[in-house]
């Protein structure tokens, strides 16, 4: 069994996937997967929007942190959305993170663990 917060974990997600169409330019897509694995659950949303430098992934989830690329219809944002995702990932016991290339997309990855028996 996989014991979570819906409603967090929703959060979290929601926040993913409106990240992926803010930097999606019309026409281009976005993709949510869910799989179970023996050690638990993985969730990743990917878009074909302009992707992420190196720099920038590396402080993206920190509090007030904003990759250095512009959502595509202005909208505004104070950079707490990843880092609220963060802790409620963590305090889940899992994991999130991103693959991205500039000018290739990104792909955010979450991994949430099999609630350990006798823990």
């Amino acid at each position: 069994p996989l014991a979570v917060d819906v409603a967090k974990l929703q959060q979290v997600l929601v926040n993913l996937v409106s990240n992926a169409i803010e930097h999606s330019k019309a026409g281009q897509r976005v993709w949510l997967a869910a799989r179970r694995e023996d050690a638990g659950l993985v969730f990743s949303v990917r878009d074909e929007g302009p992707g992420i430098a190196p720099e920038d992934q590396k402080r993206l989830f920190a509090p007030f942190e904003r990759a250095g690329t512009r959502k595509t219809a202005g909208e505004r944002s104070v950079g707490l959305g990843l880092a609220i995702a963060r802790l409620v990932v963590e305090a889940h016991g899992g994991r999130i993170w991103v693959d991205s290339k500039p000018g290739h997309g990104s792909t955010f990855i979450v991994t949430l663990p099999r609630e350990q028996r006798g823990e």
